[in-house]
């Protein structure tokens, strides 16, 4: 959908998501007990992060660290991450894992980010971007608070394919929360870095599956992803309807895909 104005690229239907303790606390659970379900998603985010040691960075949208600490990692003990959620169910489940890294949680109350002009080299944000009501104005926070020549990455779903629709569909009918809301397309995303003062250096959709070692295990995911109202199985019914999937012995994939956004700030 093109506009001349913010309204192309604002929530359809914008909800605190993860203010239910199940909804945060299911989540949190989900990536515990199946750490490489999403693995390919998040190697494919860190690559193209590319942190390097001493970097500063802001993680927004962290939850409980899937690529926080890995960048913490990354960056060393001379960088630093500042890990960004509006969640604080999200924020604890983080905190218990940060140990000896430089990390800050920081808990956020609207799109204004608490760091200063030009004062990181990297903003992230996998899986978390569609929460965002207004994505002009974040963007226009991202742009702020990267220095010059910095970069932003983004990681999330892309609008008009099967993965947005199986949100728009089914997740908001089985999560607790429901969740509808809008997704980035490749004019979206140069409209928006147009309008924050980004330039925007590539955009693709990738296929990055979900990985699991049986459906049965498929299905306790999902159930915990969504904090879902229906049985684990029928949320892997719908799941193989809406995805498509691929069976082998001790390996189930769920055919997932994200876009992977970079942007820079100009130098000058």
């Amino acid at each position: 959908m093109k506009s001349d104005d913010n309204v192309a690229i604002e929530d359809k239907n914008p909800k605190k998501d993860f203010d239910l303790d199940s909804r945060w606390g299911n989540y949190i659970k989900a990536g515990t007990d199946f750490p490489v379900a999403r693995k390919i998603e998040i190697d494919e985010m860190l690559e193209r992060a590319s942190a390097q040691e001493g970097e500063k960075v802001a993680d927004f949208g962290c939850g409980d660290g899937a690529i926080t600490l890995p960048l913490a990692e990354a960056v060393g003990p001379d960088g630093h991450v500042t890990a960004l959620d509006a969640s604080d169910g999200m924020l604890r489940g983080l905190t218990r894992r940060i140990g000896d890294l430089a990390v800050d949680a920081v808990h956020l109350t609207g799109p204004d980010l608490p760091l200063a002009d030009g004062s990181v080299d990297l903003v992230t944000s996998l899986a978390n971007f569609h929460h965002v009501p207004d994505k002009i104005r974040q963007a226009r926070e991202f742009a702020r608070i990267l220095r010059p020549g910095g970069r932003l990455v983004i990681g999330d779903v892309p609008d008009n394919t099967n993965i947005q629709r199986y949100f728009d569909g089914a997740v908001d009918e089985m999560s607790s929360t429901g969740h509808k809301h809008r997704f980035l397309d490749p004019w979206d995303a140069e409209f928006m870095c147009a309008e924050s003062g980004l330039t925007l250096v590539s955009w693709e959709i990738r296929p990055v599956p979900w990985i699991f070692a049986s459906p049965s295990d498929a299905a306790r995911f999902l159930h915990l992803i969504h904090d879902a109202t229906c049985t684990p199985q029928e949320c892997l019914d719908r799941a193989r309807l809406d995805l498509g999937y691929h069976e082998e012995p001790g390996r189930f994939l769920l055919f997932w895909k994200l876009f992977y956004l970079i942007a820079h700030k100009p130098i000058s």
